[in-house]
């Protein structure tokens, strides 16, 4: 697992899916797609989400803090695909925004 601040890109709808392990049971389901901090070309993720975190609203450019946890699977003899979860993620932006000036208006610091 590892815990890293990024920048949102974008987010796909959330969809309902079953879950297997419990029959008749749904979950809420989406990627985010994130990008490491350090310039245009940082390395980029899709990041599945699930349960509640799947249910929140993510905007393009906002920052979060994430711990991600990777997993490989073997599809056939030759490919393994790697999946990547969210357990984790905090909104820096709740922390640093909005800061208020001395004439009470809102600024941001991103």
């Amino acid at each position: 697992m590892i815990q890293s601040i990024m920048r949102v890109q974008a987010q796909t709808p959330i969809k309902t899916v079953q879950v297997k392990s419990e029959e008749g049971k749904q979950t809420a389901v989406c990627t985010l797609m994130v990008q490491e901090l350090g310039g245009k070309w940082a390395d980029s993720l899709a990041v599945q989400l699930y349960g509640d975190m799947a249910q929140k609203v993510y905007q393009p450019g906002e920052l979060i803090v994430a711990a991600l946890r990777f997993r490989a699977r073997p599809v056939d003899a030759e490919r393994i695909f790697q999946d990547v979860t969210a357990d984790e993620i905090v909104r820096l932006n709740e922390f640093i925004n909005p800061i208020i000036n001395n004439n009470n208006e809102e600024e941001t610091l991103f």
